[in-house]
């Protein structure tokens, strides 16, 4: 899937610099330089992922993992244009984990530090494949396996928008 240099957009430290390195040269995106400083990639660049400076379909996969959810306008298309196959992971804004968290007074996605817009399926649908990504309740992990997740996003903790422009040709 991914190949060439790929984009980890919203990199802050580079969490995923070890996996995404295996697949390619990494270039890191963040608007926090603070954070690329500190981060393990050799390309760095300083911007904010509602602008990317990059032209039109220049990379061949981006990644896009726990940032659109800290984005106040919707950044999704910028990503998109920006890609041919793009993966984002976010929060489900309707995750029944979640949902059963706030009764017994635990913090939701909703109330967490920086969160300031929540997606659900519907949401994400209009511009690619969305797929689950685990109940957020460990136990339940161990007894179904991750295809059962993947397969019903509704149920899960943590959503994945997959967008590749060349299956939709």
């Amino acid at each position: 899937m991914a190949r060439g240099l790929i984009p980890d957009c919203g990199c802050g430290e580079g969490l995923y610099s070890k996996i995404l390195s295996s697949k390619g040269e990494v270039l890191g995106t963040d608007i926090e330089k603070k954070y690329l400083v500190k981060s393990l990639y050799s390309m760095k660049v300083v911007c904010s992922i509602t602008h990317l400076p990059f032209v039109n379909k220049v990379f061949d996969f981006t990644w896009v993992c726990a940032v659109i959810e800290h984005v106040k306008d919707d950044c999704i298309e910028e990503v998109i244009r920006i890609s041919k196959k793009a993966v984002f992971v976010t929060p489900n804004k309707h995750s029944p984990a979640d949902f059963f968290k706030g009764l017994v007074g635990k913090d939701t996605w909703a109330f967490l530090p920086g969160h300031v817009r929540l997606y659900g399926i519907g949401e994400l649908k209009k511009y690619g494949k969305v797929y689950g990504d685990g109940p957020g309740i460990s136990e339940l992990v161990r007894l179904l396996p991750s295809r059962f997740w993947l397969l019903l996003p509704r149920l899960s903790d943590t959503l994945i928008l997959y967008r590749d422009i060349e299956a939709e040709r």
